[in-house]
């Protein structure tokens, strides 16, 4: 279990200083105390959902990364590009999934390929 406590603070701390707050900012933005943040970043609690939830959505950290670590270590790079494209709007997120389907398809050396449309 402490593995998991451990990967969960760095995670927590690495989506904080990637956005340049600090604890205490990010106890400002999701409501959590600062002594709580400092024992998560430090591997030193085991928070409940409850704690967790609100840093996970504040600070807009895809959860496969703490659920799934192992997977998030194997492909860093699909992880990476979850990190680039999160912060796009929905019409923006339409547009590079019809131009990923086509790139795809295109590297596969497929010939047809389907647009996705809502």
């Amino acid at each position: 279990m402490q593995d998991q406590v451990q990967i969960l603070g760095g995670v927590i701390r690495r989506a904080r200083t990637h956005l340049g707050w600090t604890q205490e900012q990010l106890a400002n933005e999701s409501g959590i105390e600062e002594r709580t943040i400092i024992k998560i970043e430090k591997g030193e609690t085991n928070p409940k959902f409850s704690t967790i939830y609100p840093l996970i959505r504040v600070l807009k950290i895809d959860a496969r990364i703490i659920f799934n670590h192992e997977q998030a270590e194997a492909a860093p790079t699909l992880y990476q590009l979850f990190e680039v494209l999160k912060d796009c709007s929905e019409s923006e997120a339409q547009s590079i999934m019809n131009m990923a389907l086509i790139f795809l398809a295109s590297s596969r050396g497929e010939n047809g390929y389907t647009l996705s449309r809502k």
